[in-house]
């Protein structure tokens, strides 16, 4: 596909300009190395999608090079260049997981077909993976979803996170739902949780970034700020990705993942998966809230319905008592069972009494 990067390596510069201004003319963003060592530090310091080297290079060979690419490149495409007479060097490359290899002297139509060739393999290779990935990821999320416990999902998230990308940290931020300020809620690490502390807080930058743009940001050890808002002993991270918790288009949090080495920097792959992982997630972790928020206020109903039947059961007990009274002193008179008048005034005073209770 064209724009992908391209490392061409190959000490003969003929042979190396030819095949750089084929493939930008085919609309490849390419680069080039006069050396097996070149190539290496140009793809520890950039990304690329394929290289073309020349099997035969002073120094170090482009199979050394390929081989010292893929121990923090993985995924990267290879197409070999080599002469007549060297095709055990070519099953060597073959062997190694280079995609194809070109034999010289080579036409600029076997060129770029290698090439295509090699990148569509390599991307197929790569969707089929990710796909297997993201399937049964996708069905562990889901039971996210029955999860109503903050503390215990957002665990589960964390140790996910962890395991699946072989991160070195983990931090989850959420915004508290009065403030909207960013709290560290959980850490994760390969040695298991850490406290939730402040220590582990993203840098504002890297936060605010992950906030405004709603996608996912790289972070590198070259960038101006840390990956943490202050360092901490536990855990050096060199290279991280963040990523926004959305729902409904609303920033709920930030899922941060760090690792300690930068040859060992997040795949787009990672990334991909790590996205289905945050989308799942914030809506787990709005869903826990809530189910806390009802659960609470179905307590408080709880304690309002037991607070209604006491005071009822008191007001009943202060209503009937007196009007009992009043009843039975009523029904003497009424009766006329009472015919002493110093009598009949204590009742009616008991009566008034009585009266003046109620009014209470």
């Amino acid at each position: 596909m064209p724009g992908e990067r391209i490392l061409i390596a190959d000490d003969e510069v003929d042979v190396l300009n030819m095949c750089a201004n084929a493939l930008s003319a085919k609309g490849y963003q390419v680069l080039g190395a006069r050396s097996g060592l070149d190539a290496i530090e140009m793809a520890r310091q950039q990304q690329f999608e394929l290289l073309l080297t020349d099997i035969r290079m002073p120094g170090m060979s482009g199979l050394e090079a390929y081989r010292a690419i893929q121990q923090f490149k993985p995924d990267i495409a290879g197409v070999a260049i080599t002469g007549y007479g060297a095709m055990d060097m070519v099953i060597e490359a073959l062997q190694l997981g280079m995609d194809d290899f070109l034999l010289k002297p080579f036409s600029l139509e076997d060129l770029n077909a290698a090439v295509s060739n090699a990148l569509a393999r390599r991307g197929l290779e790569k969707e089929s993976a990710r796909l297997k990935a993201l399937i049964p990821l996708f069905k562990l999320s889901q039971t996210f979803m029955t999860v109503t416990d903050l503390d215990t999902l957002l665990q589960e998230i964390m140790q996910l996170a962890v395991q699946e990308t072989l991160a070195d940290l983990a931090v989850l931020m959420l915004k508290d739902e009065e403030t909207e300020d960013l709290e560290v809620c959980a850490v994760e690490t390969k040695s298991g949780a850490e406290s939730p502390s402040q220590e582990y807080k993203l840098s504002n930058s890297i936060a605010r970034q992950a906030v405004q743009d709603r996608q996912p940001v790289i972070w590198q050890e070259s960038s101006l700020e840390h990956f943490l808002a202050r360092k901490t002993a536990n855990v050096q991270v060199t290279t991280a990705v963040a990523l926004p918790l959305m729902v409904k288009a609303e920033v709920i949090g930030i899922l941060g993942l760090g690792k300690g080495q930068v040859e060992e920097a997040f795949a787009r792959s990672d990334v991909e998966l790590l996205s289905v992982l945050a989308s799942q997630a914030a809506i787990a972790i709005q869903n826990a809230r809530l189910f806390s928020r009802i659960k609470s206020a179905y307590e408080q109903l709880k304690e309002l319905d037991r607070m209604k039947g006491e005071f009822l059961s008191t007001v009943s007990h202060e209503l009937r008592t007196p009007l009992h009274s009043i009843s039975g002193f009523m029904q003497l008179l009424l009766d006329e069972k009472v015919e002493d008048r110093a009598t009949q005034r204590e009742v009616l005073e008991t009566v008034a009494r009585q009266t003046e209770r109620l009014t209470r």
